[in-house]
């Protein structure tokens, strides 16, 4: 799978330019998903996608910082984008006939520990959506610190798209 083109292509679908830094509030409302800070998440649990009444809702933990914020929305994102065709084709009329919200993915501390090819993929995802592979090399140069700020996303996100882009 071609993550550019994917992006590019959920961009475009709605007439959104992809700027940076992304404007992940923007993106959800243009893909009717509710975007919802809450503090009733454990700590250990940055945010999750479920699905209820006919309608996609991420929550995110208001605890956390705002650049795991912003991670963990471009997370979840991911696997709206990637995996909740797969996911959901058998279970939304079940979900909707009982009116249960169905736990779709969830972002917590085993996550980024590449056990699950799903959260492997969602965090790939979030990556490329935050820092585009193409906008990261015209300033790969520049400090990680500069990186950071200009994405908007942690230090250790610049560092993992080094590695990455090597």
């Amino acid at each position: 799978m071609n993550l550019k083109k994917e992006i590019d292509k959920i961009f475009s679908d709605v007439n959104l330019t992809r700027d940076i830094p992304v404007d992940l509030n923007l993106l959800c409302k243009k893909y009717d998903i509710d975007l919802i800070e809450t503090s009733e998440l454990e700590d250990n649990i940055s945010g999750l996608l479920y699905f209820k009444n006919n309608k996609f809702k991420i929550l995110v933990n208001q605890n956390h910082s705002s650049l795991r914020k912003r991670f963990t929305i471009a997370h979840e994102l991911g696997h709206f984008f990637l995996h909740r065709e797969e996911r959901f084709l058998n279970i939304l009329e079940e979900s909707e006939k009982n009116n249960k919200p169905e736990l779709a993915f969830f972002r917590d501390k085993n996550s980024s520990l590449g056990l699950d090819s799903k959260e492997i993929e969602a965090n790939k995802f979030a990556a490329e959506l935050l820092i585009p592979s193409e906008e990261f090399s015209k300033h790969n140069n520049e400090e990680d610190s500069k990186l950071a700020e200009r994405f908007q996303v942690s230090k250790t996100s610049i560092h993992w798209k080094r590695v990455n882009s090597k």
